[in-house]
């Protein structure tokens, strides 16, 4: 990791929220790999809400950024936020299944927005 900023959560709430920033973007792809930051945001999503399925996932990307957002109750971040910033450094499991479900997802979306 090039920069990690941590923030020390507020004492007194019961959710926390934690957001994790890739400088990779859709100016970042090359011609012949657009989309695939578009598929990893998908798929990244939908296998962290598998693997954390007490902790809320979402995920978006613009023109320079790919964002992970966590949420869930103070003890779960702070519990699972080590485990997953090195699960997606080093072990994003490839799920072909699950691969395959959000290339159509993707699909689905595409069709919707733009036919």
């Amino acid at each position: 990791m090039n920069n990690f900023t941590y923030i020390e959560p507020a004492t007194n709430t019961s959710t926390v929220y934690v957001s994790l920033i890739f400088r990779y973007g859709f100016y970042t792809e090359k011609n012949n790999k657009f989309g695939a930051i578009h598929l990893l945001e998908h798929y990244t999503t939908a296998l962290l809400n598998r693997k954390y399925p007490a902790m809320r996932v979402y995920a978006s990307v613009d023109n320079l950024y790919f964002r992970i957002t966590l949420v869930s109750d103070k003890g779960s971040v702070t519990t699972d936020l080590e485990n997953i910033i090195h699960f997606l450094k080093n072990e994003l499991d490839l799920d072909s299944e699950l691969l395959e479900n959000e290339k159509n997802r993707i699909k689905v979306e595409f069709i919707e927005k733009y036919y």
